[in-house]
């Protein structure tokens, strides 16, 4: 009887222990990025064990992946498990997650200090996994998702109970980053202690290569992801990085850094995805199109970012009505299915919508969600200036410059072009007093550039149709052309000629007229129709000196008497 029942209980150690292994296993590919072995995994288990909470947890977590989320998936695995009596702290977790998701974190963390509650052991006990689990749920999606102070004191709790464990310390880092610029140095700590407690966690130093990858410092990213390959040189998801960062900037490195991310990455819909993406990328935009027809025919036809491969690729070709119809659909399936958008996406929708007359307004709704979803503070300015362009092609001059003066509000050393852009802005909307400020400044800036003069006798046309608000910046703008007066003899004479027909015919002031035609001579001294009003002046004003007639001695009699 002993000997049966020793029997018995070992078969359900080994079951409980092949189970865990499997779901460990699951676990280790999410973590190297191979999502579909990581679902097939936890599916494995659940279909075994129904009622196994951490492998439903883990399932779901599998199908809320960015760039293949199904938060729809998620929601109704979590929502099902929870509705058959699966009351798992994990479970809870899972949809207290999804809580984040659709914005309601007060209904998150009820569900979350529930699951903590739960999972206590002797003595009150926290469980680290389950601490660790609702730092990751706070670490999904953007800075909107979540509540990150909330999460890092579950995390450090974490940490205390479980020091040897450096993923909490890379729930905790991604937490802080989403807390702000301010915090970075927090989170590249965070993940430096993962990488103090295994040396060849990978993922420690990929992430610190991603902050300085959202700060556009090459030299400090390229550092970390080589430190992260050197650790772990299977891990796939620092390779997808790189292709990321280079995608449009090298398309020759990006296939490089391609190449060893479909190497080591499950070869699914997502690794076909981004082969057509890099076609794209490369300027074949028909082999790319065809490899989307591929992808449609087969087990990728529902993967999200197909219908972005068909606008991208349609955009190029110039068929803007096809790639708006993809694009609609892409943005329809988000919404359903709560998918975290590439940045470049909206980017993508800005430029395509914004082709379309009325449509400017929701070209630039995608635009402002592309700045509030990237990370790179660089790339801010990219989608203002983009924003203004709309508005200016859209000949809406007041909105243009409202977003020049945002981006001119980002640049620390603005540019000649910077200035000449808010200057043209503000003339265009005849915000001439704004205009003025900054053509001041344009000229301190850049004295040797001719460009603030020719804008400040633009704004004095619009201030002063008589010409008299002009004198002075044409003066300036005079002095200035005469640095180069063998360059510039001829339009210096055509602007002492606009001087003087201003005196001659508006200010009446013939003096001061004849002496700018005669600087007008001056400088194009072959020019008759100057030589000609010199003349023509010089004779007024000496009929002007010659003496009045004398009047009559005596008074004219009334009434002719």
């Amino acid at each position: 009887m002993k000997k049966t029942l020793f029997l018995v209980l070992g078969l359900a150690l080994a079951t409980v222990c092949t189970r865990a292994q499997s779901i460990d296993e699951g676990i280790k590919d999410l973590y190297y990025g191979k999502t579909q072995s990581a679902r097939t995994a936890f599916q494995k288990v659940v279909d075994k064990n129904p009622k196994d909470g951490r492998a439903i947890y883990w399932l779901g977590q599998s199908m809320l992946v960015r760039g293949s989320e199904d938060v729809t998936g998620a929601k109704q695995l979590y929502q099902n498990a929870l509705n058959s009596g699966i009351n798992d702290p994990y479970v809870l977790v899972g949809m207290g997650q999804i809580d984040l998701i659709n914005g309601d974190t007060s209904a998150a963390k009820q569900k979350f200090e529930q699951a903590i509650t739960m999972s206590n052991g002797k003595r009150g006990k926290q469980n680290p996994d389950v601490l660790n689990a609702i730092g990751r749920a706070n670490a999904y999606g953007s800075a909107k998702i979540g509540d990150p102070a909330y999460a890092i004191d579950k995390l450090k709790a974490a940490a205390q109970i479980d020091p040897k464990n450096p993923d909490i310390y890379i729930n905790m880092g991604i937490n802080y980053l989403k807390m702000g610029s301010d915090k970075g140095g927090e989170a590249v700590q965070a993940f430096q202690n993962a990488a103090a407690i295994d040396p060849n966690y990978a993922a420690a130093y990929e992430r610190i290569g991603n902050v300085y990858k959202s700060q556009d410092n090459k030299p400090s990213m390229e550092e970390w992801y080589s430190k992260a390959v050197a650790a772990d040189q299977t891990f796939a998801p620092v390779y997808f990085d790189w292709f990321d960062y280079y995608k449009n900037r090298d398309v020759n490195a990006a296939q490089e850094y391609l190449n060893n991310y479909v190497k080591y990455a499950d070869q699914d819909c997502r690794t076909a995805f981004f082969k057509a993406d890099y076609l794209f990328r490369a300027g074949k935009y028909e082999e790319s199109k065809a490899q989307a027809d591929s992808m449609a025919a087969g087990q990728c036809a529902t993967y999200p970012g197909l219908n972005i491969l068909y606008a991208y690729n349609y955009d190029r070709l110039g068929d803007s009505a096809q790639a708006k119809s993809y694009l609609d659909k892409y943005f329809d399936s988000a919404r359903i299915n709560g998918t975290d958008v590439d940045p470049d996406y909206y980017m993508l929708a800005g430029k395509v919508y914004s082709k379309f007359p009325g449509l400017e307004d929701t070209a630039v709704n995608y635009l402002t969600k592309a700045m509030q979803a990237d990370t790179v503070a660089k790339n801010q300015q990219k989608y203002i200036d983009t924003i203004a362009s709309i508005y200016k092609k859209a000949n809406r001059p007041v909105e243009r410059l409202e977003w020049r003066r945002k981006s001119f509000a980002l640049n620390k050393e603005a540019s000649s072009r910077d200035y000449y852009d808010l200057t043209d802005a503000a003339i265009m909307a005849n915000d001439t007093t704004f205009a003025d400020s900054i053509i001041n400044a344009y000229m301190q800036a850049y004295p040797d550039q001719p460009y603030a003069y020719t804008f400040a006798l633009k704004n004095a046309k619009l201030k002063d149709t008589t010409g008299a608000a002009a004198v002075e910046p044409t003066a300036k703008y005079i002095e200035y052309l005469k640095q180069d007066t063998a360059k510039n003899a001829a339009t210096i004479a055509y602007y002492y000629a606009l001087q003087g027909t201003y005196y001659a015919n508006v200010a009446q002031n013939l003096d001061s007229a004849l002496a700018q035609f005669r600087q007008a001579v001056q400088y194009a001294p072959d020019n008759t129709q100057y030589q000609n009003i010199v003349q023509q002046l010089e004779k007024a004003a000496n009929k002007a000196k010659e003496p009045a007639d004398k009047p009559s001695a005596t008074k004219p009699k009334s009434g002719g008497k």
